[in-house]
């Protein structure tokens, strides 16, 4: 299947620069050999792309064989392409793979063995999916791994007031202990989730002094960030979307009463075309018998 794609260059806010191959507004299938239509960048081949990302498609698991195409792949990346489902075998193709972005998707569960074929990972984004379960030994073959994220797994936007609302929809509601035994150089993102029992942070602190002080590795927390929604605040939050669906509804009821009202004058209109066309047309039948009758008045007096 021949995919159309674009060719550009890529800068992450790390100051990284990447070749990529964009593919967008498409449907992938998942068990057919693709081919990539494009126009390459002046001096550039398939074998610069390191960066494959697919923008707004529709792509249900990652598709294969893309090594065959780019040898030198190092990024995957989904953008709100309705990716629903992670396994190991999916990576099957890509254990050179150092970065892999899911942002925006619909991915519920990550299996403990999901990157055992992908130890190159330094970078992996969950950002906003419908992630319900992350088992624990997930990141435990990711011994290069620099950053997490696992933000807003998932919460809806809705714009009350010109302001971004979260609401209660949040499906992570627990992490293991062993989820942070990774925690080197590791940043870790978890905000905006609805997570009720979450490991006790002062002993995340402890058990990384005691690998500090039985590792010879230069170990830092860079980021460590949780942001926890009280029975208080979700209850807030789905007040502002009631309130926000009330308006909806009023705006809706407006737009339809608008509309009646719009039908309504367009049938007014016909029916004054209607009796204009039927007074014409009656104006125009008296005036044939007046000018008729005047005919006939002329006729009579020639006749005299």
């Amino acid at each position: 299947m021949d995919l159309i794609c674009s060719f550009e260059l890529y800068m992450f806010n790390t100051g990284d620069t990447f070749y990529q191959c964009v593919i967008e507004h498409q449907k992938i299938p998942q068990n057919k050999k693709l081919r990539f239509i494009g126009l390459h960048m002046t001096g550039k081949s398939d074998l610069d792309v390191t960066f494959v990302e697919f923008r707004d498609c529709i792509c249900p698991r990652i598709p294969q064989g893309l090594k065959n195409y780019f040898e030198n792949l190092k990024i995957l990346g989904f953008y709100n392409s309705k990716l629903k489902e992670l396994v190991k075998d999916d990576f099957e193709d890509y254990e050179d793979l150092e970065r892999f972005i899911c942002e925006r998707n619909l991915v519920k569960f990550l299996p403990g063995d999901l990157f055992e074929g992908t130890k190159k990972l330094k970078y992996i984004k969950f950002f906003n999916n419908n992630i319900e379960i992350i088992e624990p030994t997930i990141l435990d073959s990711l011994d290069s791994l620099k950053y997490a994220n696992f933000k807003e797994s998932q919460n809806y936007h809705d714009f009350y007031a010109e302001d971004p609302i979260y609401v209660t929809n949040l499906k992570l509601q627990e992490l293991k202990d062993s989820i942070f035994n990774r925690l080197f150089t590791l940043d870790q993102e978890v905000l905006r989730n609805y997570v009720q029992k979450f490991p006790n942070p002062n002993e995340i602190l402890k058990n990384f002094c005691q690998k500090v002080t039985n590792s010879d590795l230069k170990m830092k927390i860079l980021e460590l960030r949780f942001d926890f929604y009280d029975e208080l605040r979700l209850k807030e939050a789905e007040e502002h979307k009631k309130e926000s669906k009330g308006l909806k509804m009023q705006v809706e009821e407006l737009m339809d009463n608008e509309a009646k009202l719009r039908q309504a004058i367009e049938e007014l209109r016909d029916d004054k075309a209607r009796i204009e066309d039927k007074l014409n047309l009656k104006i125009d039948n008296l005036t044939n018998q007046v000018e008729s009758k005047m005919l006939k008045i002329r006729i009579n007096k020639i006749d005299k």
